[in-house]
């Protein structure tokens, strides 16, 4: 009896700690991204959706490595890979956002001259901050 409640203490430790190596995993990808590290945080938050489908996290982390490698199509389809994911412990901000960078978009001269216009797609990244 001792050996079966030993047995099933081992799963269930195995299980719970390689779910908590996998989120450590995704937060060394996220560590890479902020670093800007691309590629490794790519390597990294690709092997985490892979493993866990329902990690809205990491797959916003993912898009936001691909829009930077531009991977324009991937980093879509990895931003709407999350959609419909909810957990009910996403927290909800009621405060206005400060914008820090605002750069302009690029036009040569010759697209300008002719008066060339298109559409403009924008990534946002907001961060939280202690006041």
């Amino acid at each position: 009896m001792k050996t079966l409640k030993l047995s099933i203490l081992i799963v269930i430790l195995a299980l719970f700690g390689s779910s908590a190596y996998s989120q450590s995993n995704r937060d060394e990808g996220i560590e890479l991204y902020r670093a800007g590290e691309y590629e490794k945080a790519l390597l990294i938050l690709q092997a985490r959706v892979e493993e866990e489908k329902r990690d809205r996290v990491a797959w916003n982390y993912l898009g936001a490595v691909l829009v930077k490698l531009s991977k324009t199509k991937k980093a879509k389809a990895a931003f709407r890979s999350h959609k419909g994911i909810y957990t009910e412990n996403i927290p909800v901000y009621d405060r206005n956002l400060k914008i820090t960078s605002k750069p302009q978009a690029f036009y040569s001269s010759k697209a300008r001259s002719k008066g060339t216009s298109g559409t403009v797609r924008v990534a946002v990244e907001m961060k939280a901050t202690e006041r």
